[in-house]
């Protein structure tokens, strides 16, 4: 009889991030000529931490299958399931820095494959390619970091649900709450300098299009 409660405790929070993750998706912050942020990624990321990674497969999926819907293409959802692949790999591997992990796909795995799969798949010029790619990267590890903030910032580490073990999280702790790395990540992703080449990328993108309608 008292099984069924102490799952409950645990697994409650499951189904929420997962309507979350494809909710993330679903309510994008639209940008400009079809450029979209989404954020179904930050609760794919809680779901690899609190369930691993079967469960953050699961997630990415969910909040993956959206982008065959806004971007009528299965590349969206590939680099959103090799994310979520790579990232709890690595968890598994008690390597238990999240943002650090996140960027650090995204600058050897995901940046190249969006390339090659925008560029030569679907034929797009390198302008927006280029401004893509680093949409995307800047996307994954802009939630990585907010998905981070959530595990520190509301304790969501001492909460029962979670089936991971106390010296896990002892771990989380001890690298999620190093605040100079941390903050150094922070203005990082919102700086003028970090957002100067998106910038750059924007108006090379808006000269080629008016370039274009000329034409």
């Amino acid at each position: 009889m008292g099984k069924f409660p102490n799952l409950l405790q645990k697994y409650w929070l499951l189904p929420c991030l997962l309507l979350a993750g494809y909710g993330g998706n679903y309510f994008k912050l639209h940008i400009f000529f079809g450029v979209d942020f989404l954020f179904g990624s930050i609760a794919t990321l809680l779901v690899l931490v609190y369930y691993g990674l079967p469960w953050g497969l699961v997630s990415a999926a969910i909040a993956g299958s959206h982008t065959l819907i806004i971007w009528r293409h299965g590349y969206g959802i590939l680099m959103i399931m090799l994310e979520a692949l790579v990232v709890g790999l690595m968890l598994r591997r008690r390597q238990t820095n999240l943002v650090l992990i996140n960027s650090l796909f995204w600058l050897l795995i995901g940046m190249p494959l969006v390339y090659i799969f925008y560029r030569w798949g679907l034929d797009m010029t390198p302008v927006t390619t280029s401004l893509i790619t680093f949409k995307q990267a800047a996307n994954g590890i802009f939630n990585s970091l907010i998905a981070s903030f959530l595990i520190t910032g509301f304790s969501l580490s001492r909460q029962k649900f979670s089936p991971l073990r106390k010296s896990g999280f002892s771990a989380w702790k001890k690298h999620l709450l190093n605040k100079p790395y941390l903050i150094c990540w922070w203005h990082l992703s919102f700086s003028p300098s970090y957002l100067s080449p998106f910038l750059m990328v924007k108006k090379l993108f808006c000269k080629w299009k008016s370039k274009q309608f000329k034409n």
